[in-house]
Formats: structure tokens, C-alpha cells, sequence
């Protein structure tokens, strides 16, 4: 069965494909289970490979495969950098008959996705995040890759005025507004030097997060 698609133009994905990819181009992992990642991204579809690993595809040719940031090496820079767990990419896989772009096989780090109404500590998570951000804001790749384009964070300006005004009434307009001014004056001449996957998206758990990950995926750690 294949993966359900997003995009209008998608590659035919499914565990059988990732399977075969693995045992072609990586015959050490070949006897690994493979199987779906609860819940899957709009970039690429996820399978578990074993217990330690996941098999990361992208999901639409010809739009730079795995990614610049997986296969020029930025995610072991960011890794002393972060106060979270940054994924390690352990073998980048090649196109292939039935499927026509670069791919990559990372370690798996656990981790739940954020359930409304069910976070145990949201106020907690929400620091946290703030940390990562300020952190990730705060890395200093000189010789880094642009992303999207490379386009300047003011370009994304206006679009976030928007998107902060459609959940009025379920955040803090003020305080959300007034972030987007601080972040876009902060970065109005500067191109944005990491890969959007590295900043990872919103999966997190319900207590704090652990990773940043190019799954387009923050996981968090439950609190022990």
C-alpha cells in the first residue's frame, strides 16, 4: 500500500520500496523490520528501520532530495549548538529504479506528538521551545546554507501579520505581533543560513522537547 499524498506531483511510496532501498544500497540493515511512522510530514514519508533507525524519502522529485542540509554535513555543526537532541544522518541513499532522488537513514530518537487539550505541562513546553528558538536564532554559520532561496526572514513578514491575526482570540495577538516586528528587524538584511527542516517543525510531546530534527520534527522527551 502506498503512502497517502500531499503534493500534486508525489513518488509512489511505501514499505516495500523502502525496503528494497535498503537492502540495495544499504544490505547491513537488510534484515530490519520496516514500518510507517505514526505520523507522517508533507516533505517526506518516514518509516521506522529497526528499533534505532528511521528511512527519511522525500516525497516530490527534482526539489533537492533528502536536502543540502542533511547531505553537506550542517546537522553535526548544529549539534554542540542546540539544547536539544540533534538527529544524526548515518547513511545517505542514492536514486534509484522507481525512485528518482537522494534519501537518507538517521538515528531515531523517541518522541510524541503534541495532542490539543493533552499537553501535561504547556506552559513548560512553550519555554522550552522559546529557548530553542533564541538558540537557534543565535548560531552563527558563516559559511552556512540558504534556505528557501535564501531569501531575508522579512520576506515571510507580512504573512506572519496575517497568520498571527487568523487565531485571534486563541493566542496573544500584542505579544505575537510584537515578535514578529522584533525578529524582523533583527533579520531584515540577513539571509537565513540553516536549512527551514533544521529548525525542526512542532512535534512535540507533552512534556518537553528533545530533538530537532529534519523529519520536520522537535520530539519531546516525557518528564520522568
Amino acid at each position: 500500500m502506498y503512502t497517502r499524498k500531499f503534493q500534486g506531483v508525489e513518488i509512489d511510496i511505501s514499505v516495500a520500496l523502502a525496503a528494497r532501498l535498503i537492502a540495495e544500497q544499504f544490505p547491513r540493515w537488510a534484515g530490519l523490520p520496516v514500518r510507517p511512522v505514526g505520523t507522517q510530514g508533507t516533505w517526506c514519508v518516514n518509516y521506522r528501520l529497526g528499533d534505532h533507525l528511521v528511512i527519511r524519502l522525500p516525497r516530490v522529485p527534482g526539489t533537492g532530495g533528502i536536502g543540502t542540509i542533511l547531505e553537506q554535513g550542517v546537522l553535526p555543526r548544529l549539534a554542540g549548538l542546540l539544547p536539544v537532541e540533534v538527529p544524526e544522518l548515518v547513511g545517505l541513499g542514492q536514486p534509484a529504479v522507481g525512485y528518482p532522488s537522494t534519501w537518507g537513514v538517521l538515528r531515531w530518537i523517541d518522541g510524541d506528538v503534541p495532542v490539543e487539550g493533552k499537553l501535561a505541562a504547556p506552559d513548560l513546553l512553550a519555554t522550552d521551545l522559546a529557548v530553542f528558538l533564541r538558540a537557534l536564532w543565535s548560531v552563527d554559520l558563516a559559511d552556512g546554507i540558504p534556505a528557501d532561496g535564501g531569501e531575508p526572514l522579512s520576506t515571510f513578514h507580512e504573512f506572519t501579520l496575517r497568520t498571527i491575526d487568523n487565531v485571534r482570540g486563541v493566542i496573544d495577538n500584542d505579544a505575537a505581533t510584537a515578535v514578529s516586528f522584533e525578529s524582523d528587524a533583527l533579520f531584515h538584511d540577513a539571509n537565513w543560513r540553516l536549512n527551514s527542516e533544521s529548525a525542526a517543525s512542532s512535534d512535540c510531546s507533552s512534556s518537553r522537547y528533545c530533538r530537532a530534527a529534519p523529519v520536520g520534527a522537535m520530539r519531546a522527551k516525557e518528564s520522568s
